[in-house]
């Protein structure tokens, strides 16, 4: 029941599969029921909208996944938005780079996704980057060493697609923070700094450019 990218695993999807089977058998629509299905699967691709309103034409980007999984605690990919994500960012023409605390998730994507490098070290997969996308809310990205990441990425953009970061922190680093549905992390709020060309804003400058919109 919060904003974000969408939620996957083997038990809600299916469980709403079967309510859809059951009320067709019943000759009923239920159409509350097929919103929130679809609703969801248009919330996966959400970060890759948000990135081709910012960056334009994503050939030739590189991209950086944080978390695999559907959730985190788990190594199951089952319906995870990263499984549509993944590969509509490769075809898009990005380079993507890929982390998750997982091994088993890491291998999964690893032998299944052409054209996406997994990298056992989160800092390794962000190097060079141009936007960061955290897709599970895994405790570790919380712990990111955002000063360390600073020195790492070609460009200072972080799309939180679980609002799981501190928002305020990230910026403190100069990144361009965006959440989902949060008014002081909006996506037009971020257009506007991007198109005023302070896309990687010097540290310390997160409190002038919140101010300035």
């Amino acid at each position: 029941m919060k904003a974000g990218i969408g939620f996957g695993g083997s038990c809600l999807p299916k469980d709403l599969a079967a309510l859809l089977a059951l009320g067709t058998s019943l000759e009923q629509a239920l159409p509350l029921t097929r919103a929130v299905v679809q609703v969801n699967e248009e919330q996966k691709l959400l970060p890759a909208r948000y990135l081709e309103q910012l960056l334009g034409d994503l050939t030739g980007s590189k991209l950086t996944l944080l978390g695999l999984t559907f959730k985190p605690g788990t190594d199951d990919l089952r319906a995870a938005p990263a499984l549509d994500l993944l590969p509509y960012l490769v075809n898009k023409g990005a380079q993507v780079t890929a982390y998750d605390p997982e091994a088993r998730a890491r291998q999964q994507a690893a032998c299944s996704f052409t054209g996406v490098t997994v990298f056992d070290d989160p800092y390794k997969a962000a190097a060079g980057t141009d936007a960061i996308l955290l897709l599970t809310e895994w405790p570790q990205f919380n712990r990111l060493d955002w000063r360390r990441l600073q020195h790492l990425v070609n460009k200072r953009l972080v799309l939180d697609g679980r609002n799981c970061l501190e928002g305020t922190l990230v910026e403190e680093y100069g990144f361009l923070y965006i959440g989902v549905g949060q008014k002081n992390y909006s996506l037009q709020r971020a257009r506007a700094i991007w198109l005023a060309g302070e896309a990687a804003p010097p540290a310390g400058a997160a409190a002038v450019t919140r101010a300035a919109v």
